[in-house]
């Protein structure tokens, strides 16, 4: 199993993806403006995306947490098992 530092970095990677591909469809969808269905389609995608992004944050956010209480272990001495 990965540790907690490359674990936090694939995550890091996987949001930046996610907020890529959530610019996109927001791009995708100003183009949309004459065709209500499929703007429509995209608006559902990009709240779903939206929701995953976040949850995608607060991931990152423990690991960064659990990265930080690693190292402040790790220089204090004490060690994780």
């Amino acid at each position: 199993m990965p540790d907690t530092e490359t674990r936090l970095l694939e995550a890091e990677r996987a949001l930046h993806r996610l907020e890529m591909q959530i610019e996109q469809y927001q791009l995708h969808f100003a183009e949309l403006t004459g065709q209500p269905y499929e703007a429509d389609k995209v608006h559902g995608v990009l709240n779903r995306m939206t929701i995953e992004l976040e949850w995608q944050r607060r991931y990152c956010e423990l690991l960064g947490n659990a990265v930080a209480a690693d190292g402040h272990l790790a220089k204090n001495g004490s060690r994780v098992i």
